[in-house]
């Protein structure tokens, strides 16, 4: 399948191949060769086959102390990607000297993956803003 990106902004259409090579460094690896986003986010495709998804999303499904979601990457990976949680908005911040939350990834998958939070404090109708990022092969 051949990829091509409107570089210029004049409609003309390059193949990832076809980039110049520079000191050495074949730029067509460096070049985003598509992009786009949906309801579960935004995505890059480079053209080394480096893919990177990203999303900000709520954790509310309670269940036992603890808030659950399932995050649907915006285009699946080729291979499972490491996925990066970061904490944003928490409504539950009465921690009482306890530790705080912890946030975890489980079922990482190639096109969905479950972030999961726990805290002793957590009780039904809390929720959890996180910040998600995924990255990993599409090629």
């Amino acid at each position: 399948m051949k990829v091509f990106k409107n570089l210029f902004g004049n409609d003309s259409k390059i193949h990832v191949d076809e980039i110049a090579v520079v000191s050495g460094l074949l730029l067509g690896s460096a070049v985003i060769v598509e992009s786009g986003s949906n309801a579960n986010g935004e995505y890059h495709r480079f053209g080394d086959g480096t893919q990177i998804c990203w999303n900000f999303h709520r954790l509310s499904g309670y269940v036992s102390n603890r808030l659950r979601t399932s995050w649907y990457y915006p285009k699946a990976f080729k291979t499972v990607p490491a996925v990066f949680p970061s904490l944003g908005d928490i409504n539950f911040l009465n921690l009482d000297g306890r530790d705080g939350p912890m946030l975890q990834m489980r079922n990482v998958y190639i096109s969905s993956c479950t972030p999961h939070i726990w805290h002793s404090g957590i009780v039904d109708g809390d929720y959890v803003d996180i910040f998600l990022f995924a990255i990993g092969w599409w090629k």
